[in-house]
């Protein structure tokens, strides 16, 4: 799949996110451009399972991929973000399945200091009791560089286990 986005946010002033003394800025009028790839291999094809590959771009007012804008830096028309996500997904039993997913993204949101990067790596069996209840275990590290000053700059790890259950209120079958 290849898609496309196009934004534009009219300029004016807005809450500066990065001071905490709560100035505004004054924002120019952006345009700006996304464009991304996904790929799915076919059915279920891998162990009962998948594979999907995406690579995405986006600069300006689009550079968090909607047509909306959610924050930016002082320079919108510079900002721009880069992802690649890679998920593994197999179910060679009926009540067993194993998600693996990797995650990369390097964000500039226009201005000085405003660029983070950081790259996430997780794994998450499945235990299906029956069609409508599984119970599901998360572990996920994520190493997190972040120079924006609101979240005072500097790297970070985090690792998360999660356990939990999921119900279906209709027949999910398979993956």
């Amino acid at each position: 799949t290849l898609w496309f986005d196009y934004a534009y946010t009219k300029g004016g002033e807005v809450n500066n996110v990065s001071n905490p003394n709560g100035s505004t800025l004054n924002l120019e009028s952006a345009g700006g451009v996304a464009v991304g790839l996904i790929h799915r291999t076919p059915g279920q094809t891998l162990l009962g399972g998948y594979n999907e590959f995406s690579l995405q771009y986006g600069e300006g007012a689009a550079y968090n991929f909607q047509s909306t804008l959610d924050s930016s830096g002082p320079d919108l028309r510079d900002a721009w973000r880069f992802r690649v996500t890679e998920q593994i997904m197999i179910q060679p039993h009926k009540h067993f399945a194993m998600q693996l997913i990797g995650l990369y993204e390097n964000t500039d949101f226009g201005g000085p200091n405003s660029q983070d990067w950081w790259a996430s790596t997780g794994v998450r069996p499945i235990y299906f009791f029956n069609d409508r209840f599984s119970m599901i275990f998360d572990a996920r590290y994520a190493f997190i560089n972040q120079d924006v000053t609101i979240t005072l700059g500097g790297f970070e790890d985090q690792v998360d286990f999660i356990l939990f259950p999921e119900t279906f209120f209709r027949d999910v079958g398979s993956v």
